[in-house]
């Protein structure tokens, strides 16, 4: 019953939505939270695929959203963490919440891992992609990775704006960071708003 009052008080509201998806769902989750303003009402979900009835609210509130946002994880490759099979199979689980965002969604992914192909046969909706790659949308590069903080410029539509990131050691957590700036940027923020965001975070104490 108390999900039932939520869904009328949300069709009424239509609350921009955020729903994180792929490897490191949570982690994408947790990270995005203080880069998205609390006064707008964003409701941001990490889908569970073994909760099918989580999944079919999530699929309601991604459809009525007026702003709504699938923002796909970065999902690693055979020859990292996931067999090609494995990885196979999320996509697909996956391809269902695309088939669920209207046409003026967005979709944030990886450039750089291959699946960018197969979204956008299957999207209707914008589709913003972030990387370490020529080609994405949203490109990192002048990467410095050192042991107490890493410093990066973000590239998107001819900007580039400085960030710096205390305690992020690994290439897997610049990767999650661009799919944060992705969201925000999806959300409507530039660069510099996000940076600022961002500008306390630090990977040990979040």
């Amino acid at each position: 019953m108390e999900n039932i009052f939520k869904k009328i008080i949300f069709l009424f509201k239509k609350n921009p939505v955020v729903v994180v998806a792929g490897q490191d769902e949570k982690l994408l989750r947790d990270l995005a939270l203080p880069a998205i303003k609390s006064e707008n009402e964003t409701l941001i979900f990490a889908v569970d695929f073994s909760n099918h009835n989580d999944l079919d609210s999530i699929k309601f509130f991604l459809k009525k959203s007026k702003k709504p946002i699938l923002a796909i994880a970065p999902i690693a490759s055979e020859t990292e963490r996931e067999p090609a099979k494995e990885k196979a199979v999320l996509m697909d689980k996956i391809s269902g919440f695309i088939k669920f965002l209207p046409n003026y969604g967005f979709v944030v992914a990886s450039f750089d891992d291959g699946i960018i192909r197969r979204i956008k046969s299957e999207s209707a909706s914008h589709i913003l992609t972030y990387g370490l790659q020529q080609g994405a949308d949203l490109l990192a590069s002048d990467i410095n990775i050192g042991p107490a903080e890493t410093n990066f410029k973000a590239n998107y539509e001819g900007y580039t704006v400085p960030f710096w990131i205390r305690n992020l050691t690994h290439k897997n957590e610049l990767y999650l960071i661009l799919a944060v700036i992705g969201i925000g940027i999806a959300q409507g923020f530039n660069l510099v708003q996000i940076s600022q965001f961002l500008k306390s975070f630090d990977f040990t104490k979040n």
